[in-house]
């Protein structure tokens, strides 16, 4: 089933491992991509891995735009960019940060700390809010959704945790505003996440359903949270780690 055929969706962060599942996640599901980020080799990367079968024509159904959402008038270039090619704007899925677990994200900041990322955090939050409200005329035409993903190999971070919540702040006022102009808006996150099912660290596997949450499944939920199936479904956070959270310490 292709639950977003002729939808176009605009995934930021898409040259980090999540950006990359959930491009190939929507692109099978029939969607329409934009694939913005800092990189544009890493973009490339990205798109070299979408499909090339009949269900999903390549190079009709996607566009990569090299763009700092911190700089308003690469934004605004962006958004020309988009309506022209595509028309319109459904989804927005928003890797938050450049998250310390991403491959390309670290390979351009070999030195990131936490406090590094802490303020890459706070800096993000406040840039993706302004596109938001900038993108929001053209998601209310397609009564659109949003969803920001947070993620992180290490369990026990303390950036992690102040990310989370900061986040979840920001996801939760989004949707109260956003709600009258049916525009939905949601958060995915795991502090526990795995590169494969193959590779695993050892705090990651620690959950009660011995299921790992890797990229892939992070796209599944970013995928039902942005689909018609989740249209009463505004301001939730939504942990994919196997029931880490749930579990007390001594699991």
């Amino acid at each position: 089933m292709k639950r977003f055929k002729q939808s176009t969706v605009v995934i930021i962060g898409a040259e980090s491992t999540i950006g990359q599942a959930a491009a190939i996640r929507f692109a099978c599901e029939g969607a329409n991509l934009v694939l913005i980020g800092h990189l544009s080799n890493e973009l490339a990367r990205t798109a070299k891995q979408l499909p090339h079968d009949n269900t999903w024509i390549q190079s009709d159904n996607y566009l990569t735009i090299t763009c700092d959402i911190k700089d308003p008038n690469q934004v605004q270039t962006m958004i020309q960019e988009i309506k022209q090619r595509f028309g319109k704007i459904d989804i927005l899925v928003n890797k938050v940060g450049f998250a310390i677990e991403d491959n390309a994200e670290v390979r351009s900041t070999p030195q990131t700390t936490e406090n590094d990322w802490h303020h890459a955090i706070q800096t993000d939050r406040q840039s993706f809010e302004a596109l938001c409200q900038k993108l929001l005329p053209e998601l209310t035409k397609s009564r659109g959704s949003i969803i920001n993903i947070l993620t992180s190999f290490n369990n026990q971070s303390a950036a992690y945790q102040d990310a989370k919540i900061s986040i979840q702040t920001l996801t939760q006022r989004l949707a109260l505003s956003f709600a009258k102009n049916g525009v939905r808006v949601n958060l995915v996150h795991s502090n526990a996440l795995v590169a494969n099912a193959d590779h695993q660290p050892p705090l990651a596997t620690i959950s009660p359903l011995d299921c790992p949450a890797t990229p892939k499944a992070i796209a599944a939920a970013t995928a039902f949270l942005a689909s018609q199936d989740a249209a009463a479904i505004t301001g939730v956070s939504l942990p994919v780690d196997g029931g880490f959270d749930i579990s007390d310490d001594d699991f």
